[in-house]
């Protein structure tokens, strides 16, 4: 049952930041071109907030992802399978 835990939670952190990562890097790479190509002034991120809301999103999603495969774990696969409630 923990390795089941263990596993899921290894799973959804892995998808969390390969999911909003390159998104964070789109905006990022976006927003500099917008402000040098377009608006003609200088552009400096403050890569330190968007980690830490990457840090947040990955830490968020893989809590509530944990939280709601808690209860998988105590159903048998075919009761899972079948729909039954």
């Amino acid at each position: 049952c923990e390795d089941l835990v263990r596993a899921s939670v290894f799973f959804l952190t892995f998808l969390v930041i390969t999911d909003p990562a390159p998104t964070v890097l789109f905006s990022l790479i976006v927003t500099w071109m917008l402000m040098v190509f377009l608006f003609k002034v200088p552009f400096s991120p403050d890569l330190f907030t968007a980690g830490i809301i990457l840090l947040g999103v990955v830490l968020l999603v893989t809590i509530m992802g944990a939280i709601n495969s808690r209860s998988l774990v105590n159903v048998s696969p075919m009761h899972i399978l079948r729909g039954n409630n």
